[in-house]
């Protein structure tokens, strides 16, 4: 008996501190990964989970996690304020409500995260997230769900169905934004407080919602697809440099305040198109603004009441 003690002895001491092992993973049955007990900095979680359950790794000191290629969803919460977090290798279908949020060091994820769905506020916070890449398969990006990170660039697929509130709203150095045809809504203050310079948006979109480009204070062009029928309250609200932006007939209402503040923009109106008192920018030396004036097929025409239904 002594013979083996002795081994087994030496071979717990040699385990490198902070090691994974398979008591630090309470895993379900059905694959899910309930509760993360150990300290290590590096984790690797084990082929053949399914999902991390909601706050398993909550406010946890780790500095990287593997995926398995099992893995379907990461549930709510799972790394919620992870601050040492810094890399993510694999990914994941689901990506849950506050997921990843605050999570502060968090500077690189796989290009094989190739998620479907990206819950609300999911990586919110993420100041140091300057790349994240949107496979072709996404569909959902929730409210808030990159706001206030450090993206600098984003490129849509076709599959892209829905943009939240706020979805990139606060990021400081958001440049450049793309998208493929299939989107038919942009969500409310979807990229609003950006430094976007210019952008393209395709024949598929439909309706621009209220601020989804507010006080995007670099904002100098905008292309408008063949189908858009609405632009929101506020959508392009002290836009100071936007000069350039054509409005396709399919136009049907500009919301109030729409370009408010954007004071650089002439713009040409069908007749068509429902206005209300601010629906666009103010100028110097016209007659009394309280009512508003409009600019209507390039003659400045004066409304004495704002219309219902806004």
């Amino acid at each position: 008996m002594k013979l083996y003690i002795i081994p087994l002895i030496f071979m717990l001491l040699s385990c490198p501190v902070g090691a994974n092992a398979a008591e630090d993973f309470v895993i379900t049955p059905s694959g899910v990964l309930a509760e993360y007990r150990g300290n290590a900095s590096e984790v690797e979680i084990p082929s053949g989970v399914r999902e991390i359950g909601e706050r398993a790794f909550y406010k946890n000191k780790l500095t990287s996690v593997k995926l398995p290629s099992s893995l379907e969803r990461i549930g709510n919460y799972a790394f919620y304020g992870c601050t040492s977090l810094e890399t993510i290798m694999g990914g994941a279908d689901y990506i849950g409500d506050g997921a990843f949020y605050g999570c502060t060091s968090l500077s690189s994820v796989s290009k094989d995260y190739l998620a479907v769905e990206i819950g609300e506020k999911a990586f919110f916070g993420c100041s140091a997230l300057g790349e994240f890449n949107f496979g072709e398969n996404i569909s959902v990006i929730d409210d808030f769900a990159f706001s206030k990170t450090a993206v600098k660039s984003v490129k849509f697929p076709e599959a892209l169905s829905y943009m939240g509130v706020g979805a990139f709203s606060q990021c400081q150095k958001l440049s450049s934004v793309s998208f493929e045809e299939g989107i038919k809504e942009i969500g409310e203050e979807a990229f609003s407080k950006t430094p976007i310079r210019s952008i393209t948006l395709p024949d598929s979109l439909e309706k621009i919602n209220r601020g989804a480009f507010m006080e995007c204070l670099e904002l100098y062009k905008v292309e408008l697809g063949a189908s858009v029928i609405k632009i929101g309250t506020q959508a392009f609200m002290n836009d100071a440099k936007l000069y350039k932006i054509n409005l396709p007939v399919s136009l049907s209402e500009i919301g109030d305040y729409a370009f408010w503040g954007c004071k650089e923009l002439d713009l040409t109106v069908g007749e068509n198109v429902k206005l209300y008192s601010h629906s666009l920018p103010e100028k110097e030396n016209l007659p009394d603004w309280l009512f508003g004036n409009v600019l209507i097929n390039g003659e400045i025409k004066f409304i004495e009441k704002c219309l219902t239904n806004r």
